[in-house]
């Protein structure tokens, strides 16, 4: 395993969002992080998937192409995949249970497609969704073998391995897969570059004190 990533792909016309030019507007997607009620944000300029599809230092990217976004966050992609039991994938997170409401009732059509990877640790891991219902999630790492596997897998599943070995071993292909089932190619066949992203830093707290008696 070579790959690290944590995002969301959403779909609504199946695949053909992703395969043609991809055209995304700023304001849009600031309209989708703040809709998501993902919080302290502020957009830091443009970026692509490149430097998204692992965001690092606390970034938050988002790219709403109009029946397609995608959503590079920390906490998100693991309560989809593994809701409660997310927290071993990415940590706790106060606003992911919410945001992933939000996200269903936004597009209560839509596929959805978690994806999360890690390479030093060996973790993988995915989620399929369907009008808002979960058909299919699986996830786990080199040390504790497969955590969660809920749902019928899906056929790309069983070509990405070899007859008779065990999951964990080809838990990066199998997410390769059936990532062509949202995206058309495979996720490590992507133009990353040609994808635009909105880049969103987090915005400083500033303590009471520091509010109360601060400069004016």
């Amino acid at each position: 395993m070579g790959w690290k990533a944590s995002c969301i792909f959403v779909s609504d016309r199946g695949p053909e969002i992703f395969r043609g030019p991809l055209q995304h507007e700023e304001e849009r997607d600031a309209a989708v992080l703040r809709q998501l009620g993902i919080p302290n944000y502020e957009v830091d300029g443009a970026s692509d998937l490149s430097a998204g599809i692992y965001p690092r230092d606390g970034f938050v990217y988002v790219g709403d192409y109009g029946g397609g976004l995608i959503v590079a966050e920390d906490h998100l992609p693991g309560w989809l995949i593994a809701e409660e039991g997310g927290r071993a994938i990415s940590g706790k997170s106060t606003y992911a249970p919410a945001a992933a409401d939000i996200l269903f009732a936004t597009y209560p059509k839509a596929s959805v497609f978690a994806l999360t990877l890690h390479s030093v640790v060996n973790l993988w891991g995915f989620a399929w969704y369907e009008k808002g219902q979960r058909v299919r999630a699986i996830w786990g790492s080199a040390d504790d073998g497969v955590m969660l596997d809920i749902g019928t897998p899906f056929p790309e599943e069983a070509v990405a391995m070899e007859p008779g070995e065990p999951l964990d071993v080809y838990g990066e292909e199998i997410c390769f897969a059936v990532s062509a089932r949202m995206l058309g190619v495979r996720l490590d066949e992507l133009p990353f570059e040609k994808i635009g992203l909105t880049r969103f830093k987090p915005v400083p707290k500033v303590s009471w004190l520091k509010s109360l008696f601060g400069r004016r």
